[in-house]
């Protein structure tokens, strides 16, 4: 926060109630109780115990939804009531970077800030990208939580994760825009609970939107965690409850790649690595494992391969990329197997070339 908002006054939280410090009168006034608070880069929400919003700081990208943006309003120096629409009470409030956001006892989201990304789950114009007051998320309901990530926006309702942003394709190779086109073309076609689910996508100028459900974990977060979460050391060997999990996620793991191989046409994925295995718990299924990234995946025509084989491209993550696939030569769907084998080896701690 710079120097010119503490010319005059300075403001605070101390034992949840919202003090304002005025250096003309030397006196601490008490503006509320506060029950939780959240802070982007250079601005702060507070939300009261009977629903009230106050925000302070800078408000250049239109992040205090007082109306007000740019030159005309760079910074609040003093907290201000953030006003709804119909004075809903607000239950939860969430800032990020240059945005802002609230959630009401009824589950509707709010949204005001810098929009250039659509991260604020609006489908505005190119022009429009401050939203200078509170608006209503009107495509979703039975918002719980918001969470940020990069120039995106996850919201977490009764209905599942969505997840709002962008994906900046002008300075990327035409490869690269295909891949990302193909993974959405590939995910509406994959629907089920072994894949993660997609939502919507539309291309929009330079941009390409993508919304689907949004899982925290990764494999590769679990590998990281779970030695540490058993309490075991890099040379003990796994106790039972360890060894237990290791195989449900495995197990599940095999489900979900024999979905694929079990198509018609089989999809062979191409890049199974734990970081494109989602871990997060599905209760309508009873899963926990999800496989994403379907931007190498491929229809595998078996009756072309029995007529001409069916040569594919040097593709994948290396380290978890078959031998044939490694030199060119023709594969088929048994190269997502040895993607497997190198997978449970990590989820295992074992070698199986000693």
């Amino acid at each position: 926060m710079s120097k010119k908002l503490h010319t005059k006054n300075i403001h605070f939280l101390y034992n949840c109630r919202l003090y304002l410090w005025s250096k003309r009168t030397g006196s601490l006034d008490r503006r509320a109780d506060t029950v939780g608070n959240s802070c982007g880069y250079n601005h702060t929400l507070a939300l009261t115990g009977d629903g009230r919003v106050y925000g302070w700081g800078d408000n250049f990208f239109a992040q205090m939804g007082c109306g007000k943006e740019g030159p005309m309003c760079p910074y609040v120096c003093t907290p201000i009531e953030v006003q709804f629409i119909a004075n809903c009470k607000i239950q939860a409030i969430h800032c990020h970077k240059t945005s802002s956001f609230a959630i009401t006892g009824d589950g509707q989201a709010f949204s005001w800030g810098f929009n250039e990304y659509r991260e604020l789950g609006h489908n505005y114009s190119k022009q429009t990208q401050r939203v200078s007051t509170p608006r209503l998320v009107s495509t979703i309901s039975g918002v719980k939580a918001i969470a940020s990530t990069g120039f995106s926006t996850i919201f977490h309702t009764t209905n599942g994760l969505y997840l709002c942003g962008h994906f900046t394709a002008f300075d990327i190779s035409e490869e690269t825009k295909q891949r990302v086109l193909k993974e959405a073309n590939s995910l509406t076609k994959l629907d089920s609970d072994f894949v993660v689910k997609y939502e919507d996508s539309y291309l929009e100028s330079n941009h390409l939107y993508i919304q689907m459900q949004f899982y925290s974990q990764s494999l590769r977060t679990v590998l990281k965690d779970k030695a540490i979460v058993f309490e075991r050391q890099a040379e003990d060997t796994m106790n039972v409850f360890e060894y237990f999990t290791s195989c449900e996620i495995f197990k599940e793991l095999l489900e979900c790649v024999e979905y694929l191989h079990s198509l018609d046409p089989p999809v062979i994925h191409r890049n199974l690595k734990p970081e494109n295995i989602l871990i997060g718990l599905n209760f309508t299924s009873n899963r926990c494992v999800k496989l994403c990234d379907f931007g190498l995946a491929t229809d595998h025509n078996t009756d072309r391969q029995t007529v001409s084989p069916f040569v594919h491209s040097v593709c994948g993550t290396f380290g978890y990329i078959a031998p044939e696939v490694l030199m060119g030569k023709q594969y088929d769907h048994k190269s997502d197997i040895y993607s497997l084998s190198i997978i449970g080896e990590e989820l295992f701690g074992i070698d199986l070339q000693e």
